[in-house]
Parts: C-alpha cells; structure tokens; sequence
C-alpha cells in the first residue's frame, strides 16, 4: 500500500516537472514567433470608428502614433462571461484610451456570417441586466488563424502588445482577480 502511494505521488510529480518543463520551452519559442507575426482580419464592428483599413494589419495598428500598447482580446459569442469582460475592457478602453492604449476584440467565432456576432455585440447586457455597447473595435478571426499564431487554446484571452509586437502581458480565463491584475498592468505602462 504504502510503494503504490509513492508511485503515485512520483507519477504526479512526474507529469506536473514535465509539463512546467514543456510550457517553458513552448512559452520560449512561441514569444518568438509571437514578435514577428503580421496578420490581417476583417473588422465587423467599429462602433465609434477608430480608424483603420478594412481588413486591418497587425503592422497598420503597430505603426499608428495615437497607441503605444494594444490590448487584444480573444473571446467568443458562446462564453458568457466575456459579456461581463466586455464591459470591464470598454471601461479600460476609455480611461486609458487617450494615454495610448488600443483595445480590439478579435472573436473567434467560426459562422458564415458575421451578423450573429454583430447582433450580439448590439444587444449587450451586463450582470445587473442593463444594456451597454463597446466602442472598440472587434476583428474576426474565422479561421482562427490569429489565434493559432499566438498559440491560444482558452478563451477568453488577454495580450498585451508594445509598438515591437512583443507580448509583455497575457491572460486567460475571467475572473474579477485577473481583470484587476490587468488594469494594474495598464495603470503601469501607462501612468
């Protein structure tokens, strides 16, 4: 009894050095895949018109004085929470959006047509039930392309790119906690 509960312990020990192992070699790699990428998405909702091309380039963004940091967050019309997280990344949008900080949603939703994700992004509601609308940009990523570029499997996600393409913050999953450590994040790069 007592060696097959130290096997066990050895094998969880095992799998979990061995996966830290592996995410710090692929998180190594990826980071310099992820300062070289230039992609191209066409934009589905603009609200309030920050200008760009339709489809916009990774380099178009990069290369416009107003920003000094793009947010881009990766979400899904079938998550519910990014309801919430939607209207947390509209807030940070306008508190820091004249200091220099772009946020562009890129949804990954996988439609014929993108007038399902635009209805939804129409018709927002926030936890209290009242209806709010974003003024940032959302980019469709039908083929998830982008997504696969940065290597992301959950959703939703966070990145935060400098005027180089290098990611200098990211995130998954929502929660209350993260979406502070966030706005921390842009409170420090942009004071």
């Amino acid at each position: 009894m007592i060696i097959k509960k130290q096997f066990t312990i050895m094998l969880i020990l095992a799998l979990f050095f061995s996966t830290i192992i592996t995410g710090c070699k692929k998180n190594v790699v990826s980071q310099e895949k992820k300062t070289s990428i230039d992609w191209s998405l066409p934009v589905i909702f603009n609200y309030q018109g920050v200008n760009f091309s339709n489809p916009t380039r990774l380099s178009e963004v990069r290369d416009n004085p107003k920003f000094e940091f793009m947010l881009l967050y990766f979400w899904s019309t079938w998550n519910e929470p990014d309801n919430a997280e939607l209207l947390l990344l509209e807030k940070l949008f306008q508190a820091y959006r004249e200091k220099g900080l772009l946020v562009m949603g890129i949804s990954i939703d996988t439609v014929k047509d993108p007038e399902m994700i635009i209805t939804k992004l129409r018709d927002l509601k926030s936890n209290d039930g009242s209806t709010f609308s974003i003024s940032f940009p959302i980019l469709w990523d039908n083929g998830n392309i982008v997504r696969k570029l940065y290597d992301i499997s959950v959703m939703p996600y966070r990145l935060i790119l400098d005027r180089n393409n290098k990611v200098i913050y990211e995130s998954s999953i929502f929660s209350i906690d993260k979406m502070l450590d966030l706005e921390n994040k842009i409170k420090e790069l942009l004071p």
